[in-house]
């Protein structure tokens, strides 16, 4: 192997390793977004839930509600996402379609 040829694939080398530091940080950053206290403990409600209808045992009245106000809230929070957007983009959405 010339001198060139092991350049090319120390470059290559090099780009495989900074792709796969890449990748890491960003699977890294996924974790930490997925693995919150909030994310825990709304995983942590629904999948009781969840089990209990699978089970078709009763869902106590204490986990329904706290299900339904963490549903709502999420939808809610999409929703002012959506609206925020909307704003800030001045409305782009909809003067395109009038």
């Amino acid at each position: 192997m010339d001198e060139h040829e092991h350049k090319h694939h120390l470059h290559i080398g090099l780009e495989l390793t900074a792709a796969v530091v890449r990748l890491i940080l960003t699977v890294n950053d996924i974790i930490k977004k997925l693995l919150t206290p909030r994310s825990i403990y709304t995983s942590v409600f629904f999948g009781t839930l969840c089990y209990l209808i699978l089970k078709q045992l009763p869902i106590p009245q204490l986990l329904n509600s706290i299900c339904s106000s963490l549903f709502g809230f999420w939808f809610g929070e999409q929703s002012a996402k959506r609206q925020m957007e909307v704003m800030k983009n001045g409305n782009k959405e909809y003067k395109e379609v009038s």
